[in-house]
């Protein structure tokens, strides 16, 4: 009984210092074929919301981690982004990845306006029926600008 507790401790142990490494923020990616802003953990697979443009293609995609209590693969979802008096509301689906669970996507067009929820205030809310995350702003600005070169003066 007390070696599965020991286990337990040190497993807790050294799981504390690693929640403070896993913070998250805002970065830019950029590859020969796409770029993307987002909020999660830098240099993981840990996101609450990413825009992608790929550079071939014109739709700009959504996606974000943020779900209903029980999302079904494939089932069509409305998640709405506000910031202040600007909201955007995206029609999606909800997709599954092997390795990186459930995900909500959408496309929506490569207009610069599609940014303006992120360039205004201090917190992004993203909702979807029954759940809300609220994420800051704090640090969006270069990456963003970086994202509305790469994916929207280009086009």
């Amino acid at each position: 009984m007390r070696l599965p507790l020991a286990v337990a401790a040190l497993t807790l142990a050294h799981a504390a210092p690693a929640a403070a490494i896993d913070k998250e923020s805002w970065d830019f990616y950029k590859s020969a074929d796409m770029a993307q802003v987002g909020y999660g953990v830098p240099e993981s697979d840990i996101i609450t919301i990413t825009f992608r443009c790929f550079f071939k293609k014109k739709p700009i995609e959504i996606v974000t981690s943020v779900l209903p209590k029980k999302p079904k693969k494939g089932a069509a979802l409305k998640t709405t982004l506000t910031n202040g008096a600007v909201t955007a509301s995206y029609d999606g689906k909800i997709g599954y990845h092997s390795e990186h669970g459930f995900h909500f996507e959408a496309s929506a067009p490569a207009e610069p306006k599609l940014m303006d929820v992120l360039k205004s205030g201090t917190t992004l809310t993203i909702s979807v029926p029954g759940r809300q995350v609220r994420v800051p702003l704090k640090g969006v600005a270069k990456p963003l600008a970086q994202f509305e070169t790469a994916c929207l003066r280009k086009r």
